[in-house]
């Protein structure tokens, strides 16, 4: 495919790309050539135009893309902030063996079943943590509208709950018994 392009290009041979009609639910946008492929057709700035909305999709894809991208950024600086290097050595000196610190005892305390139940879906946060206080176990997951937190509790009779926290705010709650 290489040598075919450098062909092309060398005699000048008005090299087109083409979208595979098979294709017919895909999209994508090849701004070096100015070609967008959509739902099976092939759709070129020299060849009839761009329709504007196919543009402005891909135009709204990249900033959302990016905005993923900067949260996700500003989320690992924070956490990097909350726990600076981890306790392990960050020297360049490859005769230094990293080393962990030794990790801080977690007391957990159990949750009441009756308040755990009294977390609603809409609660934000800070909310939570009032009633609950700060979970022993958590998990941060990228998601398609920021980050998605899962919130682990143990309950005062033995059993573990889970909240699912989206934007901030409580989405989900769920008693394991």
């Amino acid at each position: 495919m290489l040598a075919f392009a450098m062909i092309a290009a060398a005699q000048d041979s008005g090299f087109r790309w083409t979208c595979d009609p098979s294709e017919r639910h895909s999209r994508f946008y090849r701004a070096d050539l100015g070609v967008v492929c959509w739902e099976g057709k092939t759709y070129s700035k020299d060849h009839g135009g761009i329709p504007r909305y196919m543009l402005d999709y891909f135009e709204n894809n990249s900033r959302e893309v990016k905005q993923k991208v900067d949260e996700m950024n500003r989320h690992f600086a924070e956490l990097k902030a909350a726990h600076p290097n981890n306790g392990v050595s960050t020297s360049p000196s490859h005769t230094q063996r990293p080393t962990v610190a030794s990790a801080e005892p977690v007391f957990i305390v159990p949750v009441s079943p009756e308040v755990f139940a009294s977390i609603d879906v809409g609660l934000p946060r800070s909310a939570v943590l009032d009633k609950l206080g700060k979970p022993p176990g958590s998990l941060t997951i990228p998601g398609d509208d920021g980050f998605v937190e899962i919130w682990t509790y143990q309950l005062t009779d033995g059993s573990a709950a889970k909240l699912k926290l989206e934007k901030g705010v409580v989405i989900s709650r769920e008693h394991e018994r």
